[in-house]
């Protein structure tokens, strides 16, 4: 298995895994709530221009922006952190079985990997320390003829 220290998390914060962008964005001032109805889509989308707009013109990560954009959406910064580390797994995932070389197979049993990956983690307790290795297990365990 490939090395997973990119996702491994900082101590917890209120018993919970944190990564250390969500602290700072916690510890922001300017987080403002969720927006609900119809204004999502659009205020979404404005954030993300915010966000962008401002990385780019100001070569820094504005995490007043990143905030609202995570504002616009119905998911909390620890779901965000979550399905990054699973998507992250994936990919680790995806290497070992010979992406880069062309052999990975994306469809098992008829069905994209990132769906196994859902699936996978809708049943795993992702609060814990080896969530990573966990996951990556039942990959394995999922992936037609076994992976290696």
């Amino acid at each position: 298995m490939a090395a997973l220290g990119s996702i491994t998390p900082t101590p917890s914060w209120k018993g919970r895994p944190q990564h250390p962008l969500t602290l700072r964005i916690l510890l922001s001032k300017e987080v403002r709530p969720p927006l609900t109805g119809d204004q999502d889509a659009e205020a979404f989308r404005e954030a993300v221009e915010n966000l962008a707009g401002g990385t780019l013109l100001g070569k820094d990560f504005s995490t007043r922006d990143f905030a609202a954009a995570m504002a616009a959406l119905p998911m909390d910064f620890d779901e965000l952190y979550r399905l990054y580390v699973g998507k992250n797994v994936l990919n680790h995932f995806r290497q070992d079985q010979g992406y880069k070389q062309g052999t990975y197979l994306k469809l098992w049993q008829g069905r994209e990997d990132n769906e196994h990956l859902i699936e996978v983690m809708s049943a795993l307790d992702t609060a814990r320390a080896d969530a990573p290795e966990l996951l990556y297990a039942a990959l394995v365990s999922r992936y037609p003829g076994n992976a290696v």
